[in-house]
Order: structure tokens, then C-alpha cells, then sequence
């Protein structure tokens, strides 16, 4: 069982650093996840109002203070154990700890908006935290906790696996000594690999953009890169490197995206 075990984190591991994303099923017990659901939901109703952005109904500028209050909330203090848990199964006990005290996290809420059919976004690519040549792991990691079911074009983030790794290579080339400032980890990676440039690119043929960048993917510099949806069930927990290239997608689902995203920190 013990050996079993150490494959298994090894492996979590081995994906984590291939691709910039792990998922870790059930991780928050169901009964801790209504509860948090229904806080999200209850202030999600409360804002007013909810203006259309990237194909989606999302909390507009100055809500981030209520988004925020609401993982302030009691029902969210079993999160930190929760993660904790994660991480440590994933990168080895204590290297990782979620963030805590006030802005620990964050809810994400998005409703469905009009767009009849979901393409893969071509705006808004970003990294959330910088890249450079001579750091090959993140400060901090961003962990999306599921507190409701999020389906495939249901509002979900979509992230660029491998992008972390290929981002290092381009630090290497473009930033010798700094870091990548946020238009080279977009352009300055679509100036150098056509399959980047043509993700920034609208594109009018939803089925071949996600043939092309969902499927097939590509290999840049060594290094394979593909465009997921970050999607799970409720008490699902993907952990993301926050160098990883992402960006919001539109919900053309039934549902709202009921998400929160809280901080963690490496350990000295």
C-alpha cells in the first residue's frame, strides 16, 4: 500500500510539473461543499447586477471586496485543512500551505451568457504571476475548489498545459536575468511559435479551433502545450502554477460556474 502510495504522488507530481495543473478529485466532503455552495450562490444574487463579459455574467469591477468576504466566512474555514491535505500528497508535507487570514481566496461566479456556442477564447491570455529562466517552480499556486458542478462550456477557466515549462524556455532567450514581462508571455511566445500566435487569433470555426488547440496541441521548443477547460465536480480541487498562460471562456451551459479560488505559498 505504502509504495503504491509514493507512486501515485509521484506521479501527481510528474504531471504538476509536465503541465502547470493537477486535479485532485473529492477533495472537500460533500456536506462542507452545500454549504459553501449555497454562500457563493446567495452572494452571487446579491450584487447588483452582473454585466456580460468574455460570453458570461460575471461579478463587475468593485465586487472584488464581496467576493472575497464571502471565503471570510466560517464555512469556508475547513478549506486550509482541506488543501493542506492536497498539497501535501501532491508536492511532499509542509512545501506547500494554503494562504491564510483575510483574502485567502476569492469566489468566482459566473452565469451562462448569450453566446449560443462555446469557441476557445482567443482574448485575454495571461500569466498571474511572472516567469523567470533561473526559477523553475512558482512562489504560489492557485487552487479552484468546485463548489458546484462545472461542465465543459460552462464558464470554466481554460489553461495552456506546459505553458509554465515553455515560458522558462522563452525567459532563456527573451529574458536573461529578469523576468518576462506579461506581453512576452503572450506575443513574445506567439512571435516565436505560430501555434500560440494562431490561438490569439479570433477564429470563426468553433470545431477547428478546438480540434487544433484541444486536441491536437503542439510541441514548442520540446515541450508539449494544449488548451484544457478546468472542470471538476463539486469538492474537486485543481491546483494550477500560477506562470501557467489561462484565460476566462464563455458559459454557454444551463448552470452558473460556481467556483472559489484560494492562494497557496511555498514553504522556505
Amino acid at each position: 500500500m505504502a509504495r503504491d502510495s509514493v507512486r501515485c504522488v509521484t506521479a501527481e507530481r510528474a504531471r504538476f510539473d509536465a503541465t502547470g495543473v493537477v486535479h485532485l478529485p473529492s477533495l472537500v466532503p460533500a456536506d462542507e461543499v452545500r454549504v459553501m455552495r449555497a454562500a457563493v450562490w446567495r452572494a452571487t444574487q446579491a450584487l447588483d447586477g452582473l454585466p456580460e463579459q468574455d460570453g458570461a455574467l460575471r461579478p463587475g469591477p468593485g465586487s472584488e471586496q464581496a467576493m472575497a468576504a464571502v471565503v471570510e466566512r466560517a464555512a469556508f474555514d475547513g478549506l486550509a485543512l482541506h488543501l493542506g491535505r492536497g498539497l501535501d500528497a501532491v508536492f511532499g508535507p509542509g512545501a506547500w500551505v494554503p494562504t491564510r487570514g483575510p483574502w485567502r481566496g476569492v469566489a468566482l461566479p459566473n452565469l451562462p451568457g448569450a453566446d449560443a456556442r462555446w469557441s476557445v477564447p482567443h482574448r485575454h491570455w495571461h500569466v498571474d504571476e511572472p516567469t523567470t529562466a533561473d526559477r523553475p517552480h512558482p512562489y504560489s499556486l492557485g487552487a479552484f475548489v468546485f463548489v458546484d458542478r462545472v461542465a465543459a462550456g460552462g464558464g470554466a477557466t481554460v489553461a495552456m498545459l506546459g505553458s509554465p515549462r515553455r515560458l522558462r524556455a522563452l525567459a532563456v532567450d527573451l529574458a536573461p536575468g529578469r523576468a518576462l514581462t506579461l506581453d512576452e508571455s503572450t506575443r513574445g511566445l506567439a512571435r516565436v511559435e505560430p501555434w500560440v500566435d494562431a490561438l490569439l487569433r479570433p477564429g470563426s470555426d468553433p470545431d477547428a479551433r478546438h480540434r487544433r488547440f484541444m486536441i491536437d496541441g503542439c510541441v514548442s521548443a520540446d515541450v508539449p502545450l494544449r488548451v484544457v477547460e478546468l472542470i471538476g465536480e463539486p469538492g474537486d480541487v485543481i491546483l494550477m502554477d500560477l506562470r501557467c498562460l489561462h484565460a476566462p471562456s464563455a458559459n454557454v451551459g444551463d448552470r452558473p460556474r460556481l467556483i472559489v479560488k484560494m492562494a497557496c505559498v511555498a514553504q522556505p
